[in-house]
């Protein structure tokens, strides 16, 4: 019974241990993924440019149509909601301004997919102060007739507190 259940501890810990066909490790091994890598991390600020000067065309350009976002709250968001809720807050006088940072960038079949992770902030300016607000993100870009497109995003609260500064 020991031997069976060495044996199945090992062949676990192999395949766990296999990488994806065509994943880089963080640090990005070859000069194609390294220019790959810096062009993602360019469309993730491009993005956030986009967010912060609410310009919800620019941003159109660089999501899939059937994009989803998952928020920290558990909500399903689509690009069009996005621009909605960010309206409004602008609206009455609130803005948001947008970063990440921390970013790894993962590269899977043969630089067809990529997977980027990192920390996200964003800095609400409201009537009472300033909330900066952290969390993790998950960003999935696929190459689609040529072009890198943000097919999904996902972000989770950090357990610290958000920060309120008057």
């Amino acid at each position: 019974m020991k031997k069976i259940i060495t044996i199945m501890v090992l062949l676990a810990l192999y395949f766990f241990s296999c990488k994806p066909d065509g994943q880089s490790n963080a640090p990005v091994q070859s000069r194609k993924n390294k220019n790959l890598a810096a062009e993602l991390l360019q469309l993730e600020k491009n993005r956030n440019n986009a967010i912060n000067t609410l310009d919800s065309n620019r941003l159109k350009e660089m999501v899939t149509s059937d994009f989803v976002l998952t928020t920290v709250y558990g909500e399903l968001k689509n690009v069009r909601d996005i621009f909605t809720n960010l309206q409004a807050s602008y609206l009455v006088g609130s803005t948001e301004k947008h970063y990440t940072k921390s970013t790894q960038v993962n590269i899977y079949n043969s630089g067809k997919l990529a997977i980027l992770r990192g920390i996200y902030t964003i800095e609400k300016h409201e009537k009472n102060g300033v909330v900066v607000f952290n969390a993790r993100y998950t960003d999935t870009y696929a190459k689609i007739n040529g072009f890198w497109l943000l097919v999904a995003s996902h972000q989770s609260r950090l357990k610290r507190r958000n920060v309120h500064v008057d």
